[in-house]
């Protein structure tokens, strides 16, 4: 259950994805994104490399606000990816398994398999669009955030030729209770969004480092990374994709807690011990003094 990106999915837009599978483009290069042609937009909810980072509660925070001791699942997709959209639709339905105390899900919604619902029209395929949408609404309205994502991936959204109008993604933010105001905010961000989202695209899919964390060698999606060392999930060891994801978040959440708590009482046994040859040396000293 995923796709492996090549090098022929980019060539049309700036990558590709295989499982969906990956590829790259010679668009890879492109201009910077938004407000000024100097200086890189600052986004309020989105970092630098567009991710998004969910709470427990499905809330979306910055970055900058997560603890330095939470466990952190990155999770690279596309959304026109068969395979992200089957995992997203049946994981909706199981969200408080999920988001989990001190577990940080930080989606990169990404667009490789971009090229390939392209127009003769349009450079914008489903893949961009949908993706500039998701991001939109993580800056203007990050409470509605998660179920906006819910709702665009999903097999009952996801148009198997990749057609789709800007008016069905405005439909899906007013099911998700968004108002007019916010919408007309999000319109506003859209193309800058789709310029910065093709940029990060080819800068993931050039990324040496994180295809070292594929089994393979090669990038696919969904690429799900628990913690900022082992392997990407590989969901074709598995029936059971869900129970598989929920059963790798957690025996890396028990392993993590565990060498955490052995840490602080190996810290706490060091400074006991400490203190009390500090103690001795000090009724020591006393004692001759005397």
């Amino acid at each position: 259950m995923k796709k492996v990106l090549t090098v022929a999915m980019l060539s049309a837009s700036i990558l590709g994805v295989v499982g969906c599978s990956t590829t790259k483009d010679n668009n890879s290069k492109q201009a910077e994104t938004t407000q000024t042609t100097k200086k890189e937009v600052v986004y309020k909810n989105l970092a630098k490399d567009g991710s998004f980072v969910v709470t427990k509660d499905k809330k979306v925070i910055p970055t900058s606000e997560v603890p330095k001791d939470a466990i952190f699942v990155d999770w690279y997709l596309d959304p026109y990816c068969p395979a992200c959209v089957k995992l997203e639709t049946l994981l909706s339905e199981k969200t408080d398994e999920l988001y989990q105390d001190n577990v940080y899900i930080r989606y990169h919604v990404l667009s490789f398999l971009d090229s390939e619902t392209q127009t003769e029209d349009s450079t914008e395929g489903y893949s961009v669009k949908s993706a500039a949408y998701i991001n939109a609404v993580v800056e203007v309205a990050p409470e509605k955030s998660v179920d906006f994502l819910n709702k665009v991936l999903s097999l009952d959204f996801r148009p198997d030729d990749g057609l789709k109008e800007k008016s069905e993604y405005k439909k899906a933010f007013m099911e998700v209770k968004g108002t007019e105001e916010e919408w007309k905010s999000v319109e506003k961000l859209y193309k800058g969004l789709v310029k910065h989202n093709k940029k990060q695209t080819a800068k993931t899919f050039n990324d040496s480092k994180l295809s070292q964390r594929s089994s393979s060698g090669e990038l696919f999606v969904p690429f799900i990374l628990i913690g900022p060392d082992n392997k990407a999930l590989d969901f074709e060891t598995s029936s059971d994709s869900v129970q598989y994801l929920f059963d790798k978040i957690n025996e890396y959440k028990n392993t993590y807690t565990k060498e955490k708590a052995d840490e602080a009482k190996e810290k706490a046994e060091k400074e006991a011990k400490e203190k009390a040859e500090a103690k001795k040396e000090t009724t020591k000293s006393t004692t001759k003094k005397e």
